[in-house]
């Protein structure tokens, strides 16, 4: 499998181990928003549950002690119970008191399954909203991190914190709730237990802070657990990805075999880690009930060293019982946040790494170029190269000509239409649009009077005509077929079963290579743009087509920049003005005429070989 790229969260070898933050946990809390408000509900609705259910136990000893015993005393401190016991049979009766006992008890029986009900709803409500919160800033993230740094980070990594990461924080947040609930349930049981018996509570407690000692060497381990499960989370996804994307080179080159072991192998350390995360899990409730019964036994010696009646002892165990769950409960919910923990981390880390910053954009409206779109000084370098993209590169290009940009693979040519795109953005110099600079502009009015086509703009999952109407959804049927036969594609895409219905595939996979460049010209020319982009639109297109399309391209956006970005030097001749860049710097500039030099660069092509008489060439 393809490893992280060095510093993207999929790198480990900077990811901080052991318990969060105070800071880490103020970015979480920023980052729960309003679902955050709810969750003291949440724990009220916890509580009011808990209350009645230790009232409904308390009753039930009562009830039994009046019915076995009716003439002992009730075991609750200062007689209360039996105050209001007293009380209401000399109003009510004996036979009608121990009624009203009864229905009181069914009551609580009856408010503590319908709080819990109502507890389960809201966490559900809670969680889920949470989770698409963090899902949507995660996506929109993705979306306007500037595209350099996406390049930083392997898909994988992205999909994986999408897709499971994304879950940790609601999960988190509900394991904290949880843990309130249980916490003040113990406390309540706590205060009830005390009131009968202090010596009892005293071992009782004793016997629970041991046990939460034992516990915090388990979350240690179930924090490395964790950082292991989003490995191997991690390690899925792009395998999985890898292979999606790279399915029909790797059926090419007869690699099925290799990728399926790699695949399995990291399936089986994705299962050896799910185990032990169970196994993890699995150890608590012996070990709690085990450690419970140990208690248990100790609250009996020390009731009968004691003299301790019998009806407090039997509501004490009974107490200590109930109170088991609970326990138990904020010992598992201690583990989970422990183990999410590393996924937590893997959010802030998208969501506020120092190498993403938000994306500039201006607000200066945009209505198209009038004379000209200057580079000054740009410089660029890609994140982790050692060598500049362009150097000190100083250019025009004059509004309403053809204008090509030519030079060897590798000279920076893609960088310079991503700059325009506004994918990157300058490390130093400026663009300027009749004198102001591009990133004063809005980005939206910008990319709006602008489309691009050719390599590394690729086709989405969906229809053909989904694809063409990318850029402008609302356009109509008769827009989608004039795009289609500008760009050469309305024969083939009418004789195909589904016509412009047909799926398109996973990056175009289902078409040929010609094909999928012609969609993406008819998209380009369907947004209608004052600035179209051709990086070598049309160089996986036979000799007759390409030459019709780029004469359809100029006689279309007569008046309009049309930018052709190519390696070879026919295109050139038939442009405007000509930019040619080599390693990153300007060689030289303006109409091809003034550029004699160009000649002597030439040297035949394949194409020439294929095209007799033709006058195509490639930059040296």
């Amino acid at each position: 499998m393809t490893p992280a790229p060095q510093g993207s969260p999929g790198d480990d070898g900077g990811r901080r181990s052991g318990a969060l933050t105070r800071r880490e946990i103020g970015k979480l809390l920023q980052l729960a928003g309003p679902q955050l408000r709810a969750l003291p509900s949440l724990v009220l609705l916890g509580l009011a549950a808990s209350l009645a259910e230790t009232l409904g136990i308390t009753l039930v000893v009562v009830f039994l002690q009046l019915a076995m015993a009716p003439g002992e005393p009730l075991p609750v401190v200062g007689g209360l119970l039996e105050m209001v016991f007293s009380t209401a049979r000399r109003f009510l009766g004996t036979e009608h008191a121990d009624l009203a006992l009864m229905a009181a008890i069914v009551g609580l029986i009856a408010a503590k399954a319908g709080l819990g009900l109502a507890y389960s709803l809201l966490a559900s409500n809670i969680r889920t909203a949470l989770s698409e919160r963090v899902r949507n800033r995660l996506h929109g993230r993705y979306l306007t991190m500037p595209y350099a740094e996406v390049r930083g980070y392997d898909q994988g990594e992205l999909l994986d914190a999408l897709a499971t990461s994304s879950w940790a924080l609601a999960d988190a947040a509900m394991a904290v709730a949880r843990m309130v609930i249980s916490a003040c349930s113990i406390m309540v049981f706590g205060a009830v237990l005390f009131g009968l018996s202090w010596r009892i509570t005293l071992i009782a407690a004793a016997g629970s802070i041991a046990l939460f000692a034992s516990l915090h060497l388990l979350s240690r381990r179930a924090r490395r657990l964790g950082e292991e499960m989003r490995q191997v989370n991690h390690g899925l996804a792009l395998g999985s990805l890898v292979v999606l994307q790279g399915l029909r080179t790797i059926r090419a080159f007869g690699q099925e075999r290799r990728f399926q072991e790699e695949f399995e192998r990291a399936s089986g350390r994705a299962r050896t880690t799910g185990m032990a995360v169970e196994h993890l899990h699995a150890l608590i409730p012996p070990a709690t009930e085990v450690g419970y019964f140990i208690l248990l036994c100790a609250v009996v010696v020390v009731a009968q060293a004691s003299d301790t009646p019998f009806a407090i002892t039997l509501a004490c165990v009974a107490l200590l019982y109930r109170l088991q769950p609970h326990l138990r409960e904020l010992e598992a919910n201690l583990l989970a946040v422990a183990q999410s923990e590393p996924a937590m981390r893997t959010v802030l880390a998208m969501l506020g790494d120092a190498r993403m910053p938000a994306e500039p954009s201006g607000n200066l409206p945009f209505t198209g170029t009038r004379e000209r779109i200057r580079f000054e000084g740009v410089g660029f370098t890609h994140p982790g190269a050692s060598r500049a993209a362009l150097a000190d590169t100083s250019f025009e290009i004059p509004a309403g000509a053809v204008t090509a940009i030519i030079g060897e693979s590798g000279a920076g040519k893609t960088t310079i239409v991503n700059l325009l795109l506004r994918l990157y953005h300058p490390g130093s110099g400026a663009i300027l649009v009749d004198g102001t600079p591009l990133e004063a502009i809005s980005r939206e009015a910008w990319l709006s009077r602008l489309a691009v086509a050719g390599q590394d703009v690729e086709l989405v999952e969906g229809t053909v005509a989904d694809n063409i109407r990318l850029a402008r959804p609302d356009a109509t049927e008769v827009e989608l077929r004039a795009a289609a036969e500008m760009a050469g594609a309305l024969d083939f895409i009418v004789a195909l079963p589904e016509g412009f219905d047909s799926w398109v595939g996973q990056q175009g996979l289902n078409f040929s290579g010609g094909q999928r460049q012609r969609i993406g010209i008819a998209r380009a020319v369907l947004n209608d743009p004052d600035m179209l982009i051709l990086d070598e639109a049309t160089n996986a297109l036979d000799a007759t087509l390409e030459e019709e399309v780029r004469d359809r391209m100029r006689r279309a956006f007569a008046g309009r920049t049309l930018v052709l970005v190519t390696h070879r030097l026919d295109t050139a001749l038939v442009a405007d003005h000509v930019v040619h860049i080599s390693a990153g710097r300007i060689v030289e500039a303006g109409p091809p005429a003034s550029l004699p030099d160009l000649a002597a660069m030439r040297r035949p092509s394949f194409s020439d070989r294929r095209r007799p008489g033709t006058a195509s060439a490639e930059i040296r």
